[in-house]
């Protein structure tokens, strides 16, 4: 195997483990606040961080992936970067602090206290902040304090959560805490972790946040209709239902979209080792066949989530969530399908092509509204699980036409892994595992 091959492999063995542990943990803060907050309680927290996390998507404006792609290129130095990205910080998170106290405020549902708006606001600017802050990690390849933006907080929120909601029952409010502290910690080591010669030199211009917002706002709008189409279904059942059937919606949306769990680890390296590479009109060899292998591993996840979850569900989150079960059952074709959406979409961005999302997303986004306004009323969180599956399933199809005349790739050499990609990831382990040996004797 070529060394990019070689190190790309020791990136995804080493970002796996780190996504291994942010999912132990999440399953761990899903069942202590299944438990300990029922389904109203978790569906206050999921419809009160809902808009927050849409206006974290706008907030970003794409920086993170193109500070990435402007540092992986070597376009603009690191301190005119860090520069750019203060004032940028300073300037989108105000304004996504303002428009999420608006509607939160003087929305059409008014239903949560002053103290909760105000930490569900004061997450925006930390998670710009640290989404700032990963992206020059990204961008510079040090996948490293990558992971650690990753694992990071949620070990931080996993243990707040723990003691606030699990030992202290501060309910709903102390998942909020949680999430601000982590936040504060999060950001406070990435700034202390970020190279001393750069942070010394940081340099304030006009120049490069012109550059890395006139690339960046095509990112930004592709990832906001990504983050809506997300939410979406959770800001309707706000407006149309109750918070009961928002939890429910919540705890089966969160479990059908562990298929998303390796793609969402393998993605941040396919779009670094893509916006890298010299040339963009073909993709590197051994991305196309981790591209295939994650679909797979994610199809055979799906399938396993829908054989066990009417079972498992009720025994570990409760009687009252199952429900939930059938939530999973819905969403899950349509998640399996956009997995492969998650992972064109990425290599597509780092080629710098983000506007072919938009092509894909918004059609799919608006079927998912159209549907969501006809099913929510109807049958509630099980209508949106309908809804948002089709539209995945929608969005999910378009891409792949999208990104094979890109491409010039057919769907199945996309798609569908083969006999040489399964070679090809014997060998990167055989090659990880007798490096391991090696250190250890």
């Amino acid at each position: 195997m070529n060394s990019q091959g070689s190190r790309l492999s020791t990136d995804v063995i080493a970002i796996l483990r780190t996504r291994a542990v942010t999912l132990i943990l999440s399953v761990l803060v899903s069942v202590v606040t299944a438990r300990y907050l029922g389904a109203d309680g978790k569906g206050l927290i999921a419809a009160l961080m809902a808009v927050p996390g849409v206006a974290v998507a706008l907030c970003e404006l794409g920086v993170r992936q193109s500070a990435s792609h402007y540092l992986a290129r070597r376009i603009l130095p690191l301190p005119e970067v860090l520069g750019a990205l203060s004032l940028l910080a300073l300037a989108t998170s105000s304004l996504g602090v303002l428009a999420t106290l608006i509607y939160l405020e003087w929305g059409p549902s008014q239903r949560f206290t002053q103290l909760q708006v105000a930490l569900a606001c004061s997450t925006i600017p930390l998670s710009v902040a640290v989404s700032y802050v990963s992206g020059i990690f990204l961008g510079l390849l040090q996948i490293a304090r990558f992971n650690a933006a990753a694992w990071f907080p949620s070990v931080a929120s996993a243990a707040i959560i723990l003691l606030l909601v699990g030992f202290l029952g501060v309910g709903p409010t102390g998942v909020l805490w949680a999430k601000v502290v982590a936040g504060i910690l999060m950001l406070a080591y990435a700034l202390t972790t970020l190279p001393l010669v750069a942070a010394l030199r940081l340099t304030l211009s006009w120049r490069a946040p012109a550059r890395i917002v006139r690339l960046g706002i095509v990112y930004a709008v592709a990832l906001f209709a990504l983050t809506l189409n997300y939410s979406i279904s959770v800001i309707l059942l706000t407006q149309l239902s109750t918070f009961r059937e928002v939890g429910i919606f919540s705890l089966g949306n969160s479990i059908a979209t562990l298929v998303w769990v390796v793609p969402g680890a393998i993605g941040p390296l396919v779009f670094a080792h893509s916006a890298s590479a010299t040339r963009h009109s073909q993709q590197p060899e051994h991305l196309s066949a981790l591209t295939r292998i994650t679909l797979a591993a994610s199809a055979a996840c799906g399938l396993g989530l829908a054989l066990v979850s009417p079972k498992i569900v009720p025994l570990v989150y409760g009687a009252s969530f199952s429900a939930s079960s059938l939530v999973v059952l819905m969403l899950m074709p349509g998640a399996v399908c956009f997995a492969a959406f998650k992972l064109l979409n990425v290599n597509l961005a780092g080629q710098g092509k983000p506007w072919l999302t938009l092509v894909a997303i918004l059609p799919a986004l608006a079927l998912n509204v159209v549907l969501g306004c006809v099913l929510v009323p109807l049958s509630g969180s099980v209508g949106a699980a309908q809804a948002t599956s089709i539209s995945y399933v929608v969005g999910a199809g378009a891409m792949v036409m999208i990104y094979c005349r890109s491409s010039g790739q057919s769907p199945r050499e996309a798609l569908i892994c083969t006999t040489a990609d399964v070679k090809l990831l014997c060998r990167a382990l055989s090659g990880m595992l007798g490096r391991a040996m090696g250190q250890a004797t």
